[in-house]
């Protein structure tokens, strides 16, 4: 997989967008103005990724790194990745407008994953796409609208739509 994204995303080496870690409680920061880091804190965090076997997982910044802001089409923040599991993750602001900002989230997902599935094979990965609130969410999480886009996910790119700060990769 990391050989195919260097492939077709050659910017990836030269703009320092892939990087590994083994650690059990990866923690994501998304800049409003650059690149998704690392912190040392969930406290710090706007994402976590649970690895519980402390096996190898890629990160891969994708907005403000691989594609930036002149690029024309809609980006996530960023993906991460082992050996079986894919995940595309955009990161919101919940404090107003809500349903705006997940509509915008789910077609900044669906563009990124279009993107990459035209040039890159997940045949063998479990693929989600993730939508993360910056703070906790005041509704509920499973509305009809989302129960459709997750149907459109599964059947148009075999991928599973969800919410959330926390992901584990097993």
């Amino acid at each position: 997989m990391i050989e195919q994204i260097k492939t077709y995303f050659p910017q990836v080496i030269k703009n320092n967008c892939l990087w590994t870690s083994k650690k059990q409680k990866i923690f994501i920061f998304d800049h409003n103005e650059s690149k998704i880091i690392e912190v040392s804190s969930e406290e710090a965090a706007n994402f976590t990724i649970v690895n519980t076997k402390e096996s190898e997982v890629n990160i891969l910044a994708i907005d403000k790194c691989i594609f930036n802001d002149q690029s024309d089409h809609k980006k996530c923040d960023f993906a991460a990745f082992n050996d079986k599991i894919f995940i595309f993750v955009e990161i919101k602001d919940t404090h107003k407008r809500r349903s705006v900002k997940k509509k915008n989230a789910k077609d900044q997902l669906e563009d990124t994953i279009k993107e990459f599935q035209s040039s890159i094979n997940f045949s063998n990965y479990e693929v989600f796409v993730i939508i993360s609130w910056r703070y906790k969410p005041t509704r509920p999480a499973i509305s009809t609208g989302m129960q459709q886009a997750a149907f459109h996910f599964r059947k148009t790119y075999n991928a599973k739509l969800t919410e959330g700060n926390k992901f584990t990769l097993s």
